[in-house]
């Protein structure tokens, strides 16, 4: 950010533009944490990546870090030559959420006793790195058979150095073993004491937690009869169609029948090509007859003290077993898919060997060997990258590779790739600033310098107000992809441009030319300073534009006129104040919308006018509507004496009010006397008479009708 302080500040008419800003990554010296699998092995890489001015910290693998902070120093993590059991416990774990969650890189580096040789099948190595451990083209029948036979008599009971029962040290052991073999695999377990029991009958390798389960049950016994459980494990091998064919055999004892003789199981194993390898824990063993065993089948002796190393032991034999993994033949790996690790590489050297696996369908597969097997695989894990490398990296079948002139460069520029920051890509992005909005520009070049087409790319823009937009790059000229988004805010404007699709090349399989379609899949940042809007960036008057108004004018809205014209140069400024534009003016007939409005209404106001609605037709149409009976209205059952109540009440309507009386009134001075009981009574006739209704009344007439009814 560059701030201006002009000289003279009344001069400045627009102090908003005084200040620049710009957007760079700045990046420091990238560090690389390098793992050796053996003392000395990765002397050559380790001087490639220091040649490139990269900091390498080389550590052994027993000094893996476990923890997730100590890793997260380094940008990248380089495996050479490393099989998954030398590692400590919870670092594969690690290093995965190191390159998924963190966004670092990881490099595997072969040898052979990496990838399946090294026991990265099913482990979180294995789900990091751009290449499966199974190799789906061998062949139907199962290609690996391995009979692992365990002696649980009860010394198996006692604790090793650690802590640890030996039983559990065998058992942790097989089920190692078990991880390491796929479905196309078979594994037979015989366990012994001194009676026999084959605990699972050599099968393939279809569930391994049911497998491990059957292991896990596995518990001390008595005695110890190694013939007699070795005799099983040799007879189903000999019996298999397996390519490779091994028995491990494990005990910590001497076998109880000291006359026993091992010839004819010697002679059927070298018969069939299965190997016999031995594993003797603790002082008390036979170790001639388990040496003897190994060596006239082909296979290995291994005696250790404390067990400790038994998971060790058992993997590697497992990864030795399984041969086909394992391709040592002189070959020149084949460009399959433009990638920057390849920059500036023209020809590459020949290699003398490889692990074999399969490149995962996401991936990109950039080198592969002449059977068309991954050589050189990349990918986007989570917010990492990660690579593998078949082959080794030293004077075995790299042996070319090392004495390359460019063996610094294609290293540094393949661990380059991988690190967070580090520019190495097939993407090539800038951003402009137009006006109001930004214009973004990628170019898609391979390693070769070829153009990249048909790739599916977007940017996501995050903007100073931290609102993010998503937009589509389409693609304008070969290997070239445009886009524009609205850029009028002050601010920094974050940009990820991410690239998506198949990229097609020819490789040379087995002397044959055969098209191959690869994955690509790429990402790149980048950022865009806006120090100021554009309406300060130029102050400027825009006389071409004035010029060419002032020439055509503005087109005039009066239908039949000419363009107005605007001011001239030659105009006064008393002009400006003129009101001598042409107002425009428009009609529109809205007689039509009115007209359907009252069609529309006349309707309702017929209804209104005519249709009488009551409470009564509101009830019906709501019990119409919801289904219910409306309420009927109460009404009070009629008595037989209604009617004469009636009549009394229309009686007392019709007759004459009373005569006024010629008595005096009541006064004070002229008290009213209630006559005594004791006196004479009074004559009521006279009252009776004048109270009886007129004998032509309707009252009289019923009262007669009655009396006749009550004499009858």
């Amino acid at each position: 950010r560059a701030d201006l302080q002009p000289s003279q500040p009344t001069a400045d008419s627009a102090a908003q533009n005084n200040t620049y800003s710009a957007f760079t990554f700045i990046q420091g010296q990238p560090s690389v944490l390098l793992i050796e699998g053996h003392n000395g092995e990765a002397t050559p890489l380790l001087s490639a990546l220091r040649a490139a001015s990269i900091t390498v910290n080389l550590i052994a693998v027993k000094d893996t870090p476990v923890d997730l902070r100590e890793l997260a120093r380094y940008d990248s993590v380089v495996l050479d030559n490393v099989p998954a059991s030398s590692l400590p416990p919870g670092a594969m774990e690690t290093m995965q959420s190191y390159v998924r969650d963190l966004g670092r890189g990881l490099v595997a580096v072969g040898g052979q006793e990496s990838f399946a040789l090294g026991g990265y099948f099913r482990t979180p190595l294995e789900a990091t790195l751009p290449v499966d451990m199974s190799l789906p083209n061998r062949l139907a029948q199962p290609n690996t058979a391995i009979e692992i036979v365990i002696d649980h008599s009860g010394s198996m009971d006692e604790v090793a150095d650690g802590g640890a029962r030996k039983i559990d040290l065998a058992k942790q052991a097989a089920d190692q073993t078990v991880t390491q073999l796929g479905t196309d695999d078979s594994l037979g377990v015989v366990i012994f004491d001194d009676q026999v029991q084959e605990l699972l009958p050599l099968s393939p390798v279809d569930d391994v937690k049911r497998i491990q389960g059957i292991i896990g049950g596995i518990t001390p016994g008595g005695g110890t009869d190694i013939h007699g459980g070795l005799a099983p494990g040799v007879n189903a091998l000999a019996n298999s169609g397996a390519k490779s064919k091994a028995v491990i055999l494990l005990t910590d004892g001497v076998d109880g029948n000291s006359n026993v003789n091992y010839d004819d199981l010697i002679r059927l194993a070298t018969a069939n090509n299965i190997t016999i390898t031995t594993i003797g824990v603790g002082p008390i063993i036979n170790t001639d007859l388990l040496s003897s065993l190994a060596k006239q089948t082909g296979g290995r002796f291994y005696h250790t003290n404390s067990g400790a190393n038994l998971p060790q032991i058992f993997t590697s034999e497992a990864h030795l077993a399984a041969r086909s993994y394992l391709n040592q033949r002189q070959f020149t790996p084949q460009l399959s898919a433009p990638s920057p690790i390849l920059k500036g590489l023209k020809t590459l050297p020949d290699l003398y060997g490889y692990v074999a696996t399969t490149t995962k369908p996401l991936a990109s597969l950039v080198l592969a060997s002449d059977s068309g097997d991954p050589i050189l695989a990349a990918w986007q894990y989570g917010l990492g990258r990660a690579i593998a490398w078949t082959s080794d990296a030293q004077s075995n079948w790299a042996k070319n590779w090392v004495s390359w002139p460019d063996f610094s460069t294609f290293w540094a520029q393949a661990v380059r790739w991988t690190m967070p920051g580090q520019t190495a890509s097939s993407l090539q992005p800038r951003v402009t600033i137009n006006g109001a909005n930004a214009n973004i520009t990628v170019d898609a070049i391979g390693g070769g310098g070829d153009y990249i087409n048909g790739l599916d790319m977007a940017a996501s823009v995050l903007t100073p107000g931290k609102i993010t937009d998503t937009l589509t790059l389409r693609q304008s000229a070969p290997g070239r992809y445009v886009g524009e988004f609205p850029a009028a805010q002050s601010g920094v404007y974050l940009i990820a441009v991410r690239a998506a699709g198949e990229v097609s090349s020819t490789v040379t399989v087995n002397g044959a030319p055969t098209q191959h379609t690869s994955a690509f899949s790429e990402t790149e940042t980048l950022g865009l300073a806006v120090p100021y809007p554009a309406e300060y960036r130029d102050l400027e008057p825009n006389t071409a534009l004035l010029q060419r108004l002032i020439t055509t004018g503005l087109s005039n809205l009066q239908p039949g006129q000419g363009a107005q014209k605007l001011l001239t140069l030659s105009d006064g400024p008393t002009l400006l104040l003129a009101h001598n534009l042409i107002a425009a003016s428009a009609g529109h007939p809205l007689w039509p919308l009115f007209l359907i409005l009252a069609i529309l209404l006349l309707p309702f106001d017929i209804a209104v006018r005519r249709v009488m609605i009551g409470g009564g037709e509101l009830r019906q149409l709501f019990a119409a509507i919801t289904g219910r009976q409306p309420r009927a209205a109460f009404a009070p059952a009629a008595t037989p004496m209604q009617p004469l109540f009636n009549a009394r009440r229309r009686a007392r309507e019709q007759q004459p009010p009373p005569p006024v009386s010629n008595h005096m009134p009541v006064s004070s001075d002229n008290p009213i006397t209630r006559p005594s009981p004791l006196a004479a009574p009074l004559d009521t006739s006279s009252t009776i008479d004048a109270a009886a209704p007129p004998s032509d009344s309707l009252a009289a007439r019923l009262r007669q009708e009655q009396e006749r009814r009550r004499q009858g």
